[in-house]
């Protein structure tokens, strides 16, 4: 058995998937808890009692049960790569995807507008529109590596403060929703530096942030 080429070309070739799958997923838990570990840090500026689900080895969802004003609801969703399945990982990395934190609100009130800001170089999948339906109005020029698309009752000055107000010291915005609709605000960013990134000073920024959006 052990003289056919084929046979052990096979072996070989499970025990690599095997060992890819393994150390994929232990990467990936130890990549998830450092970012829950970051996030706790900063997750009681917005609220308390979060509840914590991992949807395999790639996804974990955090729900506060009780967010503070401006907030109704507040989710934040960790999205890493797909590092236990390669083929999967390879083709991410082309598409742009990295590890990504992903913020979503209900606010106490809805935006009087729509508006969208995306990276142009970031991942795909998370960057589609969310409503491609109905006129949207396209700031002229790019703030901060950001393309803005708005409708309703905003103006390309408006657009342009709230670009240059989520600014967050070393967050790497890859988007940015407000909406009329819930989820009224949506975030997402890159994995920081967790030693020199400050989650709590992201989350008093933001808290700050959404009150100011409500006024405008």
């Amino acid at each position: 058995m052990f003289d056919n080429p084929g046979f052990i070309l096979f072996v070989l070739a499970v025990l690599v998937v095997l060992g890819s799958f393994a150390w994929g997923t232990q990467y990936n838990v130890r990549r998830g808890n450092n970012a829950l570990k970051w996030l706790q840090q900063g997750l009681s500026v917005i609220g308390e009692k979060t509840t914590l689900r991992w949807l395999g080895s790639s996804v974990v969802e955090l729900k506060l049960a009780k967010a503070q004003a401006p907030f109704r609801t507040f989710d934040v969703t960790i999205v890493l790569e797909p590092r236990d399945i390669p083929i999967f990982w390879a083709l991410g990395r082309l598409d742009g995807r990295r590890d990504l934190m992903i913020l979503r609100s209900q606010l106490v009130a809805a935006p009087r507008f729509d508006f969208e800001a995306r990276g142009a170089a970031t991942w795909k999948a998370a960057n589609a529109k969310r409503d491609p339906t109905g006129k949207w109005n396209t700031l002229a020029q790019d703030v901060n590596g950001l393309r803005a698309e708005y409708r309703g009752e905003a103006t390309p000055d408006v657009v342009a403060q709230i670009l240059r107000a989520a600014q967050w010291e070393g967050i790497h915005v890859t988007r940015l929703t407000l909406s009329r609709n819930v989820p009224n605000l949506e975030v997402h960013f890159l994995f920081p530096n967790f030693t020199n990134a400050s989650a709590t000073h992201l989350f008093s920024s933001l808290r700050d942030f959404s009150e100011a959006a409500l006024k405008l």
